[in-house]
């Protein structure tokens, strides 16, 4: 995210943490205040599960107060697909569009169940947050397939007591005449003011980013993402999760992810950056690079965490680094990082890792004739799936024993959690119930929902091997933005030009904006610094010199443009060409 990105989002974060604290303050005998602090609250007493089937640490998340029977949340209803830009993505701000996500979302106070009368996709204009606690969108409500949010980022931040089910998140599905070229993660979880907690993810389908499909990052806690399906990309590098990272991070952050489907992402699946404790249990992770990756954000800490009964399954033709690696991978260091470091700190506080009932299928023989056959089954093997990448510049089987916690696993919830399903029935049970499946069935019918073809085809990915998202040559994906070329007037053209001057290119990939510097040569080189801020930007392929600029008559000037979009990553200006033009000498 970028300076402008973010100062849009702390004023729209600003603006509805303000209206959130005032509805607490008028309802305080319903309302339980935002947490600032360091430390996740305390749960409240007598709370049972949100839903039956709830796990985790984030099963207790509530639709409305604690301790008011029959809690009065709002039902409110969204009958429109339609979405409006607010300020400050819009000066002045859209109108806003009663019975929009948005308006719901924003507009509508107070504890509420948002349900659906409209199936299909929303596409967001601007970036869309959950901000105000005690929110459940019920993506079950919704008419045939159900509702799908796409172009722009969809997120938790900085409140508690939210619960999201049945919904389908895709930013990265663009508008193919109005594109955004972003790099916002599909989902975001995330508080930098106010402690995000109680937060519960159930049966979503999460993917097609541009970045990170699920991002769970800052001072959150009591957060479970369940029955899931997060992969696809729409990048070269897509990824699936960063799972806790920052350098606000809490120590007892407390984050589940099981019965999750993570598939089909080019780099990795999921990142666990500590130092909080995190439950990965019964999950599928298939076809990827780095599949679980471990560090030390903070460059001291890294997760306390438990992988249990996972499964693991390569791609048929992986790249290089997945036919050495095995699943769970960290580069080690024994001493203590700078933040932000992709290393792993070897711990000398505690921070260990408890790895049980890991498989890792590999594929065997020539596709398609060979097949997927499992290794490290035995429980004397599980160290096994480790892989440290690389402790002192070499590359180990494993990473080191004293990483590893050896006798029980970090305490769980108990929540009726069953750890005793073998690799196959953990398997087999995610394949069959992973993602957004809709509709749902009317008893007594017990047909299942229907993944929709964009998770179908992930699903089926995973039994053939398939990679959907390969590393492609396309420079056209890479989130950077081209450069532009064919300049008007042409490089060093032999015919001097009269004000007023018009330049003009074309536009290269992923572009939104241009800066456009222009300055006088001055020496037969043109090999003068340019200036440092631009004199002018504009989102067209064109600029008109204003009739203010003072041009001398027969000197030569030099310009370039600089393609801009949302993302962090501005192309660097020593790459960027430069053109030369001559005034004419009667101008």
């Amino acid at each position: 995210m970028d300076r402008r990105s973010s100062f849009r989002s702390v004023a729209v974060l600003s603006l509805s943490l303000s209206l959130s604290l005032m509805f607490c303050a008028l309802n305080s005998e319903r309302c339980l205040a935002f947490q600032i602090g360091e430390t996740c609250p305390p749960l409240p007493t007598e709370v049972e599960p949100a839903f039956p089937g709830a796990l985790g640490c984030g099963r207790f998340a509530k639709p409305c107060c604690i301790g008011v029977p029959n809690p009065p949340d709002t039902p409110v209803m969204v009958s429109t697909l339609a979405d409006y830009k607010p300020f400050p993505y819009a000066n002045p701000g859209e109108e806003v569009i009663e019975g929009s996500l948005r308006w719901a979302l924003e507009v509508v106070p107070g504890p509420k169940r948002i349900t659906f009368s409209v199936e299909g996709a929303i596409n967001l204009k601007a970036p869309l947050y959950v901000t105000m606690p005690y929110c459940t969108i019920d993506g079950q409500s919704a008419p045939g397939e159900g509702i799908t949010i796409q172009r722009r980022e969809f997120g938790i931040r900085n409140t508690n007591n939210v619960i999201i089910r049945y919904m389908r998140f895709r930013s990265g599905l663009m508008d193919s005449q109005q594109p955004v070229y972003h790099c916002e993660r599909s989902f975001l979880i995330f508080a930098d003011v106010a402690i995000a907690h109680d937060i519960l993810i159930d049966h979503c389908s999460i993917g097609a980013s541009r970045d990170d499909n699920l991002a769970v990052a800052g001072r959150v806690c009591r957060v479970t993402v369940q029955h899931s399906l997060i992969g696809g990309g729409t990048v070269e590098y897509s990824k699936a999760g960063l799972i806790t990272g920052g350098e606000a991070d809490m120590a007892d952050g407390n984050i589940t992810l099981c019965h999750n489907l993570f598939t089909n992402t080019e780099t990795r699946q999921c990142l666990f950056g500590g130092p909080g404790r995190i439950d990965f249990f019964n999950n599928v992770c298939a076809i990827a690079t780095y599949q679980t990756q471990l560090l030390s954000w903070n460059g001291v800490n890294g997760p306390q965490i438990n992988i249990i009964n996972n499964v693991y399954r390569a791609a048929v033709t992986p790249p290089l680094y997945t036919t050495l690696f095995d699943p769970l991978l960290a580069e080690e260091k024994d001493e203590v990082q700078p933040p932000g470091r992709p290393y792993l700190v070897v711990p000398t506080n505690g921070q260990k890792i408890y790895v049980e009932g890991i498989r890792h299928d590999r594929y065997v023989g020539t596709y398609p004739n060979g097949s997927y056959q499992p290794h490290y089954s035995g429980s004397s093997q599980q160290w096994d799936t480790t892989v440290s990448v690389w402790r002192n510049q070499t590359l180990y089987p494993n990473l080191q024993t004293s990483l590893r916690r050896t006798t029980t696993p970090w305490p769980m919830p108990n929540d009726g959690a069953d750890l005793t399903l073998t690799p196959q029935q953990v398997f087999d049970q995610v394949m069959a119930n992973a993602g957004c499946r809709l509709p749902l069935p009317t008893p007594p019918d017990t047909t299942p929902g229907q993944l929709d073809n964009y998770d179908k085809a992930l699903y089926d990915a995973v039994f053939t091997g398939e990679r959907l998202y390969p590393n492609s040559p396309d420079a056209a994906i890479d989130t950077r933005p081209g450069l532009a070329h064919s300049p008007s007037p042409p490089n060093s053209a032999s015919n001097p030009i009269e004000p007023p001057v018009i330049l003009s290119w074309t536009r290269g990939d992923e572009t939104e904006a241009f800066d456009v510097y222009l300055w006088k040569c001055t020496n037969s080189d043109c090999n003068n610094t340019p200036p440092s801020t631009p004199l002018g930007t504009t989102t067209a392929n064109s600029f008109i010199i204003p009739g203010t600029f003072e041009w001398e008559p027969g000197a030569k000037y030099k310009w370039r443009v600089i393609p801009r979009n949302t993302c962090p990553w501005p192309v660097v200006p020593e790459t960027i060409p430069a053109w030369v033009f001559q005034i004419d000498s009667e101008s």
